[in-house]
C-alpha cells in the first residue's frame, strides 16, 4: 500500500470504527459517495453480527475516497490490505515514522528531550497497552465520547449489542479531559452579598433612617446637626429650638383642625412623644 492509501485507511478506520476484516471486505461499490449523506456498507457475510451495516461518512472523507477510487471498478477492493500480522507491523512502522517527524518538529533541544520522555506514538504506552490495528476502533469510541456524542448514538455507531461494552471497553479518557470536565462544573463560590433595602419592620433599620429621624424631630421643633468623628461615627447632638407655642397652637397657626393635621381622623398627639 502507498503512503496515501495507508493514511486514508487509518482515517476511515478511526472515523467509522470498522474492524480490519470489515475494511478488507470493502469494494468500490460499498461506498455511496455521490449522495448528500455519504455512506459505507458492510455486507452481512463480513459483519461480526452477520447483518448488513450502513454507516455514515464525513463529507470531507467521502470526497477523499471518491478521488482515491475514481479509477477503480465497482468490484475492485477498496484497499489492498496485507494479512493481519503484517497489518499490525505496517501500522507500527507508520507510527515510528510519525514519532520521528514529531520529534524533529521540536527545534529546541529541551523540547526534544521532554518529547522523547513521553510515550506518544510509541508501540507500547505508559500503561503497558500495545498498539495494533484494532486499537483504532478503541480510538473511534474514545473520540465519540470526547466529542460529547450521546452514549446510545455511540453504541449504534460502534454496533455494540451492550452499551457497557461501548462505555467500559472501547471508551478511554484522554489526557486533560478530567480537568476540562471539572472546569465545566457550575461555579459554587458564595454569591456577593448585597445590602437589601429594609422596610423598617422586624427590627430592621430602614434605608434613609437619618432622614426619617430628622423629619420626626422637626415635628417637635428639634433640629439636628450632623457631624462625624474620624471613625465615621455620628457625633451630632439634637438641639432643641425655641418653640413658644404648644402643639395646639401650632395646629391653629397652620390651620389644622382639632382632628389632626390635614384632617386625619386618626391623629393622636401621643405619637409625637419623644419616647416613640
Amino acid at each position: 500500500m502507498t503512503g496515501a492509501s495507508r493514511a486514508l485507511l487509518y482515517r476511515l478506520a478511526v472515523e467509522t470504527g470498522l474492524r480490519a476484516g470489515e475494511l478488507a471486505s470493502l469494494k468500490r461499490s460499498s461506498f455511496g459517495l455521490d449522495a448528500d449523506s455519504p455512506t459505507v456498507t458492510v455486507e452481512a457475510a463480513y459483519s461480526k453480527h452477520r447483518r448488513e451495516d450502513i454507516l455514515p461518512l464525513r463529507v470531507s472523507s467521502a470526497a477523499a475516497l471518491a478521488e482515491f477510487m475514481a479509477s477503480k471498478l465497482p468490484t475492485a477492493p477498496a484497499f489492498a490490505m496485507p494479512p493481519g500480522t503484517e497489518l499490525a507491523a505496517m501500522l507500527r512502522e507508520d507510527l515510528a515514522a510519525a514519532r520521528q517527524a514529531w520529534m524533529e518538529s521540536h527545534r529546541q533541544p529541551q523540547g526534544r528531550t521532554e518529547a522523547n520522555e513521553t510515550a506518544f506514538l510509541l508501540p507500547v504506552d505508559d500503561s503497558g497497552r500495545v498498539v495494533d490495528f484494532h486499537a483504532l476502533r478503541h480510538t473511534a469510541g474514545s473520540l465519540l465520547a470526547a466529542g460529547g456524542v450521546h452514549p446510545k448514538v455511540a453504541q449504534s455507531l460502534m454496533r455494540h449489542s451492550d452499551i457497557n461494552l461501548t462505555l467500559s471497553r472501547y471508551t478511554h479518557v484522554y489526557a486533560g479531559q478530567e480537568a476540562q470536565a471539572v472546569a465545566a462544573l457550575p461555579d459554587f463560590k458564595p454569591p456577593v452579598r448585597r445590602s437589601a433595602q429594609a422596610t423598617g419592620t422586624d427590627n430592621a433599620t430602614p434605608q434613609g433612617a437619618a432622614e426619617t429621624l430628622a423629619r420626626n424631630l422637626a415635628l417637635q421643633g428639634v433640629s439636628e446637626r450632623t457631624s462625624t468623628d474620624k471613625d465615621g461615627r455620628n457625633t451630632a447632638k439634637p438641639k432643641k429650638e425655641k418653640n413658644p407655642m404648644n402643639i395646639d397652637e401650632s395646629q391653629r397657626s397652620r390651620g389644622d383642625s382639632s382632628t389632626g393635621p390635614c384632617r386625619i381622623r386618626t391623629y393622636d398627639q401621643g405619637i409625637m412623644s419623644p419616647l416613640l
